[in-house]
């Protein structure tokens, strides 16, 4: 691939008109095409202005790219059109509703499990709060990797640390940074291990396992 000059890089910086050609859903990823470049641009679904709509085949859009000159590629940093824009506008009316109704969510199931713990296991708690600050950065650190182009958390990361315990904090992260919630592979499996991680605490609470523990623990000291 030759190097783009100064003019080029200039012009897709500040956004061409192209054409969506590819879009694969279960990658979140796609390619667009611009009159300026022989060769596709690659674009993800965090790039695109108003995710909610889901990218189409042959849509026209205003692509702003940056040359990668590591991996000799274009990649794509905006994508938008005016029927995005239009929406955009049309859903800032309504968006601090559902964020904070999503906010209030988070914050009232997080309220309900630390009650539960504080009538079953108080000392769990502590842990708890714990790994659910860890899990909340981890969402974060992966919402500014996602905006800026960087390696990526695992998923499988994220989830395990919902597993051990931090699905408050994951919840919370979603519901106020609006990560992952679009996504509904990450919500089932989310799903699945905030009632894994409960009816864990459950059963070895019912089995007594961890009383047991806290007079192994007495009887060292």
């Amino acid at each position: 691939m030759k190097k783009p000059n100064y003019s080029l890089r200039c012009d897709l910086h500040l956004g061409v008109d192209g054409e969506i050609i590819q879009w694969h859903p279960e990658k979140s990823s796609g390619l667009v095409k611009v009159a300026q470049l022989d060769e596709p641009i690659i674009f993800h679904l965090h790039d695109v202005e108003n995710p909610q709509i889901s990218p189409q085949v042959g849509e026209k859009i205003t692509i702003q790219a940056a040359y990668d000159a590591n991996r000799l590629r274009w990649t794509a940093t905006q994508i938008t059109s005016e029927q995005r824009q239009q929406q955009m506008q049309q859903q800032k009316i309504k968006k601090p509703a559902f964020l904070w109704q999503g906010v209030l969510f988070g914050l009232v199931a997080t309220a309900v499990w630390l009650l539960v713990l504080a009538m079953t296991e108080r000392w769990f708690i502590i842990p708890t709060i714990f790994m659910s600050v860890i899990s909340f950065a981890l969402f974060a650190i992966d919402k500014y990797k996602a905006r800026h182009q960087q390696w990526r958390i695992a998923e499988s990361s994220l989830h395990l640390m919902d597993l051990l315990g931090g699905w408050c904090g994951g919840l919370l992260a979603m519901t106020a940074l609006r990560h992952k919630i679009h996504k509904k592979s990450f919500l089932v499996i989310f799903t699945i291990t905030v009632i894994t991680h409960i009816a864990v605490i459950c059963i070895l609470h019912r089995m007594g396992i961890f009383q047991y523990l806290i007079q192994l623990v007495q009887q060292a000291a």
